[in-house]
């Protein structure tokens, strides 16, 4: 819709009043204002619930620490049972959790090359099962297209919120195209486009025929918890995943909808980069625990009660640890009570020393000594992993006494911490 701005002004022209009238065309600048504000509404709310989501997460990591920590062997079993629904409780909240800091673009992620046409064609037989029978389900994949670096867990993860929600909009039946090209994004295309960066991408574009979204539905549906479907169908955070997926990959994602027309979806995924960054290594996997044999563990983290839980996990488990509660502490202990081989820390924490300080610090005092970070707030994990130089090995909160004790066996058999 053209925007226009009109300004008159009253004048007297050769002895005859007259109105002199402006009109000047501002649709373009109406869209890039109205851009600026989205863009800082959902970086706003990004923010906000990346820190709900560390508080969270600590809270839980206690939670299921103290929950653990009882001998059920001594209780009856209405106590036994009460236990194991507070633990699957706080697994599901662990889950929503990860939800919440995958809008805030601070989910630990796994990119690797992918070959996107691969990932769809292998996914094919479990999306016809989703659409059904009366959903025409249309896959369009170039024999060559561009590798693109991306965790393929989460991207099938986004490509089955897709095609559900698309489902959803098509009680009816009717079609749904999956199709993917190489694309390459100037700066001309983009114009005020403040998220798309141009490069080259591998573009990855859904399409359905379904009752599709109106302008105002349109511009609240990245929102975490927006959804327009009835209660208990969808909790509205299928899409704001996707954003926030896409979106710290270093990619973005862009909709067109109109109503009874359908919904275009299109992901653009960055082309994988000929030098790959150190990866942020992701550990702690519920198998069999690792044993230690008195290694010697610096726990630093400021949280108290989760220090407690840390070192008497660790404590059982066959390790020596030492506890300090911040990073200028740590230091100072590892000068005088070491030597240390593993340093285990959480990412963020006060009086000013990063992970990144401490851990670049630590092991330029004690060379070789192994790092293994902890957080449930991993916004700076993967930058960080850039300046480490090398893989960061990252247990993710909340995590209970099995994933401690696997992470930090990884951590002290690594080539480098």
């Amino acid at each position: 819709m053209l925007a226009v701005d009109i300004v008159s002004h009253a004048m007297e022209f050769k002895g005859q009043a007259c109105c002199l009238v402006f009109a000047l065309d501002v649709t373009e600048r109406n869209a890039t204002k109205a851009r600026l504000r989205r863009t800082e509404k959902l970086e706003t709310m990004g923010q906000l619930t990346g820190g709900v989501a560390h508080d969270f997460n600590n809270l839980l990591t206690v939670i299921r620490g103290s929950l653990e920590g009882i001998d059920l062997q001594h209780c009856n079993e209405e106590s036994v049972s009460c236990v194991r629904d507070a633990l699957h409780s706080v697994t599901r909240g662990a889950r929503l959790t990860h939800r919440l800091l995958a809008y805030a673009q601070q989910q630990p992620l796994a990119p690797k090359a992918v070959d996107v046409r691969v990932l769809v064609e292998e996914m094919t037989e479990l999306l016809e099962r989703i659409v059904g029978a009366s959903i025409e389900l249309r896959i369009t994949m170039p024999g060559e297209l561009w590798m693109t670096r991306i965790d393929p867990g989460q991207l099938e993860d986004a490509l089955l919120n897709l095609v559900v929600n698309a489902r959803d909009a098509m009680p009816a039946g009717g079609r749904m195209t999956i199709a993917a090209k190489n694309a390459v994004v100037t700066r001309e295309e983009i114009g005020n486009d403040l998220e798309v960066i141009p490069g080259e991408y591998v573009l990855l574009t859904m399409t359905d025929s379904g009752v599709g979204m109106s302008a105002e539905v349109l511009e609240r549906v990245l929102e975490p918890f927006y959804t327009t479907k009835a209660m208990g169908k969808g909790n509205g955070l299928g899409l704001s995943m996707v954003y926030g997926f896409v979106t710290q990959s270093g990619g973005c994602i862009r909709l067109a909808s109109r109503v009874n027309e359908g919904t275009e979806i299109r992901l653009y995924l960055p082309r994988t980069a000929k030098v790959k960054a150190p990866a942020v290594v992701v550990t702690g996997e519920t198998t069999s625990p690792q044993r230690g044999h008195g290694e010697k563990i610096l726990v630093v983290e400021d949280d108290a009660t989760i220090r407690k839980i840390v070192m008497k996990v660790l404590t059982v488990m066959g390790y020596e640890p030492m506890e300090a509660e911040d990073g200028n502490v740590g230091m100072q202990m590892l000068e005088t009570a070491g030597p240390f081989e593993l340093l285990l820390r959480d990412i963020t924490m006060p009086h000013g020393m990063s992970g990144v300080q401490l851990a670049g610090l630590a092991r330029g005092r004690v060379p070789g000594l192994k790092v293994l970070f902890m957080s449930g707030f991993l916004k700076d994990a993967i930058p960080m992993a850039g300046q480490y130089g090398e893989a960061i090995h990252l247990l993710p909160k909340p995590f209970g006494g099995v994933e401690l004790a696997n992470a930090v066996g990884l951590a002290l058999r690594s080539v480098a911490g």
